[in-house]
């Protein structure tokens, strides 16, 4: 099974997923960085969340300031990172959809445009779900390790929209039956 995921065919959406689920984290770490280096600047101590993983790198932070000039490399070293990884996205999607153009068999027909674009379409609706399920799996393991009864009320939530769209669609779906 674990040979027929990771395929060579496979490989290269593995690798568009993987990408998708890096530019989401890092949409994340921008929007919380800044935050943390204003409230480091406003409480004025060190910070052991920065502290220590700075003094792995040999980098000693004695002073808030010094805080808040490494959250602010920080910040640019994941604006600059998303910028390529959202780069590297976009090729990466390219060429499977340039493999897939380069695999679909032609007839001496005209080639219907709608459907041609309906199919390189759903290539990015696959990797932007996969994209989305696996880092909202990833957020909800956080979220339970840092509290579970929170995970567990949005878990319970989520079933329950989507039992209430399903029910709701149903109706319109009668509705729109009854209609015609």
């Amino acid at each position: 099974m674990i040979n027929n995921i990771i395929s060579k065919k496979n490989l290269i959406y593995i690798f568009a997923i993987f990408l998708g689920i890096v530019e989401k984290i890092s949409q994340v770490l921008l929007f919380a960085v800044p935050f943390k280096a204003v409230s480091i600047v406003s409480r004025g101590e060190i910070d052991n969340l920065v502290s220590i993983p700075l003094s792995y790198l040999n980098i000693n932070i004695n002073t808030s300031k010094d805080q808040f000039i490494s959250l602010s490399i920080v910040f640019f070293m994941l604006v600059i990172q998303l910028s390529f990884t959202r780069f590297l996205k976009s090729k990466v999607i390219k060429n499977i959809k340039i493999r897939k153009f380069l695999n679909m068999p032609f007839e001496k027909k005209k080639i219907n445009k709608k459907k041609f674009d309906e199919n390189l379409l759903k290539i990015e609706e696959f990797i932007n779900i996969r994209t989305l399920l696996i880092y909202s799996f990833i957020l909800l393991l956080f979220l339970f390790y840092y509290d579970y009864q929170i995970t567990i009320i949005i878990i319970s939530s989520c079933i329950l929209n989507y039992l209430l769209t399903k029910k709701f669609k149903s109706i319109d779906n009668a509705n729109k039956k009854k209609i015609y």
